[in-house]
């Protein structure tokens, strides 16, 4: 007589499992080093003054351009000097902290993988996301420009609901308006508000264009973009910047991101996008991440992580002889999207 045969859900049945979790793949970190900078010439500014400190406020001042000519020949310097002009801006610190733990011993043998390594890889992954996100948020905070199509025409306002609820689908990003944008940026709306400052790489003058992957899909098909597809691309390939673009069009690096804000307007889908110079954000440390591993009064019988920090971060603003507030590294683009990733599965 035969052995009893063993089928697959049977206890009896051996299962193989591949040791390390089978996750969603954690989203790049895009406001990471490359991106960030203390000599106010990245993205980022970022100030570490509070690690050594006391206090939770930490203020900003970064140097505007002078933009004055000369002096007419003959007319004595003394008496006609300029002022400097500068921002000024805070940025408040709050504790960021989380933890993870295993506190069944029975459930760590039976686990098919390692749990207390893989907890200490989900926290650094996580961290890493809030932390990103946090930054997307300071970028949403305010948006006192900014720049859209209606039914074509490009236009400008101070109400970022007032663009998502006009473009209609033909006001998508382009090429056209990437060259426009460079124009507008480079120069402050003809001077009525401060140009962005530029990144220099390699002797060039550059802005990011932060986009959503469904406006970015919708610039990747556009005729004329493909046309100059490879021209566009033949950039500083070693810098960190150039490494993480999409493409560079007419000096705009073009990058996307998944927290990059879209929806549904009155008229179309959107996309809320985000073209960036220097000092468009400031990053102030009290505390850099500590990982930290959980003391309990039984350490065999349970096991954790924890992850702290303490931070801020604030989008930088100028505010001007009246008082009135403007964002200073930073302009919105609003264009239209075909909305893609919201499909649903049926």
């Amino acid at each position: 007589m035969g052995d009893i045969p063993i089928g697959t859900s049977d206890a009896r049945t051996q299962k193989l499992w591949e040791e390390m979790l089978l996750i969603d793949t954690p989203k790049a970190q895009f406001f990471n080093e490359g991106t960030q900078s203390r000599n106010g010439d990245s993205i980022v500014y970022v100030s570490d003054r509070l690690g050594s400190q006391k206090g939770d406020v930490v203020t900003l001042g970064i140097r505007q351009r002078l933009n004055r000519g000369w002096l007419p020949s003959g007319v004595k310097v003394d008496g006609n000097e300029y002022n400097l002009k500068t921002i000024v801006d805070t940025v408040s610190v709050t504790d960021k902290q989380f933890g993870i733990t295993s506190n069944d011993r029975l459930s760590e043998q039976r686990a098919f993988y390692n749990m207390p390594k893989e907890d200490r890889a989900a926290i650094i992954d996580n961290a890493a996301e809030a932390t990103d996100q946090d930054f997307f948020t300071a970028l949403d905070a305010t948006n006192t420009h900014t720049i859209y199509k209606d039914a074509g025409d490009i236009k400008a306002t101070a109400t970022v609901a007032t663009a998502q609820n006009a473009v209609t689908a033909v006001d998508r990003l382009t090429p056209e308006l990437l060259t426009q944008l460079y124009a507008i940026a480079s120069t402050g709306f003809n001077r009525r508000r401060t140009p962005l400052m530029p990144l220099r790489i390699d002797g060039q003058k550059y802005f990011v264009l932060l986009t959503h992957p469904d406006g970015l899909a919708e610039l990747e098909n556009d005729t004329t973009f493909l046309a100059g597809q490879r021209e566009a691309m033949q950039r500083g390939a070693d810098n960190p910047l150039f490494l993480r673009a999409k493409s560079v069009w007419r000096n705009i690096i073009i990058m996307s991101h998944e927290n990059v804000t879209i929806g549904t307007g009155t008229i179309a889908p959107y996309v809320r996008s985000h073209l960036l110079g220097a000092n468009a954000l400031g990053y102030a440390w009290a505390q850099k991440p500590i990982i930290e591993a959980k003391t309990p009064p039984y350490k065999t019988q349970e096991r954790g992580w924890g992850y702290f920090a303490m931070y801020g971060i604030t989008k930088l603003q100028s505010v001007d002889t009246s008082g009135v507030a403007s964002d200073f590294g930073a302009i919105t683009v609003v264009t239209a999207r075909k909305a893609y990733s919201d499909i649903t599965i049926a």
